[in-house]
């Protein structure tokens, strides 16, 4: 088999599907991670010049157990060079494609609400907790009490006579109201810790009781077109007709913030771009939901969420070991993942 050259015509051509920020978004240039990658490895692969194709979603064809004709099939005859945001390599992938070293590592799938920034409620009282077991809150309470006896008992038996003393009177008043004092102020900074203020609120929601809300109709479910791994698992995880579809990342957040019964699932980057959306900021927060201790309905969905799910860049079978050597060399040294995650912050 003849090994394909990466630039035949001079130029390196890496195509995608959608924006995927931070690692490839318009700005309305193309910018981000993998541009900055791709260029590296135009000059480090010999080729003059590098050129960004941009495919439409319905040719970006996967399953949960393969991709087939990713890129409209260019990627397997050599007019595309790769899947410039990289993909999650699927077990019969290894059989039909060439591919490198893991370019995004242990991305985790989120699940994510909104609301209007309006709808938080703060509390500015001031709020009192106790921190003392009810024994030792007796104790200082009656040391306190007995204090206070002693004072007005000396009152009592000198009666008008103010030159008077009672010196065991005064010591034992004076004493039981230091021992009383201190005892309130000694206990209450070492039970207090930082961990005893306790705040009561709505119980937290999970994603697996999220998703019997979808499926009982009772919330809607936001996806992304060009995320396909769900495919076939749609009715198991979200019931029939719960579900829609939305692909601008941009669109998802905006209409988030305005439906609280919508939620959305997003890998982890995808959400940087709302910091950078300062008018949806402004008027709305996110909340990421979190997984909880059952297991989710999918084996892929409860590894995605809990541990991530690492991405590679595929190329045709035939590419040169030498350029796959090339590619994974700067994935491993410039652009490592700790490398990019400096990148990214």
């Amino acid at each position: 088999m003849v090994a394909l050259h990466p630039c035949p015509d001079g130029v390196l051509r890496p195509g995608y599907v959608t924006p995927y920020y931070p690692y490839l978004f318009p700005r309305p240039y193309l910018a981000g991670i993998f541009v900055d990658y791709f260029k590296t490895l135009a000059k480090q692969l010999g080729c003059e010049g590098l050129e960004f194709r941009q495919f439409s979603v319905d040719n970006a064809i996967c399953s949960p157990e393969e991709c087939v004709n990713v890129l409209d099939g260019t990627i397997e005859s050599g007019e595309t060079f790769t899947l410039a945001v990289s993909t999650y390599l699927q077990y019969l992938d290894v059989y039909r494609y060439g591919y490198t070293a893991p370019a995004v590592m242990q991305e985790k799938i989120i699940f994510v609400e909104g609301r209007p920034s309006d709808d938080v409620f703060i509390d500015t009282r001031l709020i009192f907790y106790t921190v003392y077991t009810y024994g030792a809150l007796l104790a200082i309470l009656l040391v306190i009490f007995l204090s206070i006896l002693v004072h007005y008992t000396r009152k009592f038996v000198i009666g008008t006579d103010k030159i008077s003393s009672l010196p065991l009177g005064d010591f034992l008043g004076s004493a039981l109201l230091v021992l009383g004092t201190s005892l309130l102020i000694f206990i209450w900074l070492a039970a207090y810790n930082g961990n005893n203020t306790v705040s009561a609120g709505p119980k937290e929601l999970t994603i697996m009781e999220l998703l019997k809300r979808i499926q009982n109709g009772l919330r809607t479910i936001l996806l992304g077109n060009s995320t396909t791994f769900y495919e076939g698992d749609e009715e198991l995880l979200f019931g029939k007709g719960n579900y829609t579809f939305l692909d601008n990342v941009n669109d998802r957040l905006e209409y988030l913030c305005s439906n609280p019964t919508i939620v959305s699932m997003f890998y982890t980057p995808e959400t940087y771009r709302f910091a950078q959306l300062s008018d949806i900021n402004r008027k709305c927060r996110l909340q990421k939901i979190p997984p909880g201790t059952d297991h989710l309905p999918t084996a892929w969905l409860d590894k995605s969420v809990r541990t991530g799910d690492n991405f590679n860049f595929i190329l045709a079978k035939n590419t040169s070991r030498s350029t796959i050597e090339t590619m994974n060399w700067l994935l491993l040294t410039v652009y490592s993942t700790d490398n990019a995650s400096s990148m990214i912050v």
